[in-house]
């Protein structure tokens, strides 16, 4: 594992969609590390774990996998690759 170019630590995926705090700068989400950084990990109000920022994220990176790059969305470069099942081929 390597540490968050945010937050100095382990990469950790959280939220629904499992995203990390580095999607906020790369896909412009609505996630602070600086206002969450205060609070417990599991806690509902931190901005990466709220419902609405973390499904409007995951539309902006399919936005920019699909239509921007023109990537399928279980390509072998698709930020969800883990997705993928195990024999699906391209």
């Amino acid at each position: 594992m390597k540490a968050y170019t945010v937050t100095k630590r382990m990469v950790y995926q959280q939220g629904l969609l499992q995203l990390t705090y580095m999607d906020a700068e790369r896909y412009g989400c609505d996630f602070s590390w600086q206002r969450d950084r205060t609070l417990p990990e599991k806690d509902p109000a931190r901005t990466i774990l709220q419902p609405e920022n973390n499904l409007l994220c995951g539309v902006k990176i399919m936005e920019n996998q699909m239509p921007t790059q023109r990537k399928p969305l279980l390509s072998s470069t698709s930020y969800w690759v883990t997705l993928r099942p195990r024999d699906y081929q391209l």
